[in-house]
């Protein structure tokens, strides 16, 4: 088994209690295989599930490959914040141990795809910053 040098750069969600679906707990992990992963735990058919799918994270959202969900822990319990949490920890345990054995395999067209969306977001955030001298106030 590999073992990772660096941890993985995540960002990390509050768990917060949605109306009409229930407790929710979500994270980011970045660059994983030249991708980004949504890693989110919730009820869901009966049971708190955790996935994770692929894709780019932008600032505010996260834009979705058309991959299948990666499914990393299912429990069948009373849907509360602590059990949210712990379903989410043992996903995101799950979810280490599988990048560590080098099983994800991330397509060359799904890697085209982040990378065009990290240059669309970058070019958005370019002519937002920067105003052409040309332009009169």
């Amino acid at each position: 088994m590999k073992t990772i040098k660096h941890p993985l750069e995540t960002h990390h969600k509050a768990c917060v209690n949605k109306a009409m679906l229930g407790w929710q707990k979500m994270s980011f992990i970045y660059d994983i295989s030249g991708c980004d992963w949504h890693i989110e735990t919730r009820k869901w058919e009966g049971a708190i599930r955790c996935t994770a799918i692929m894709g780019y994270a932008a600032i505010d959202i996260f834009i979705p490959s058309n991959r299948p969900l990666l499914r990393l822990h299912t429990t069948y319990q009373y849907c509360s914040k602590e059990a949210v949490i712990e379903v989410h920890e043992a996903g995101l345990k799950q979810f280490n141990q599988i990048v560590a054995s080098g099983l994800i395999q991330v397509p060359q067209h799904i890697k085209a795809f982040v990378a065009n969306q990290k240059y669309r977001a970058d070019m958005i955030k370019y002519q937002k910053t920067n105003i052409s001298p040309n332009t009169h106030l």
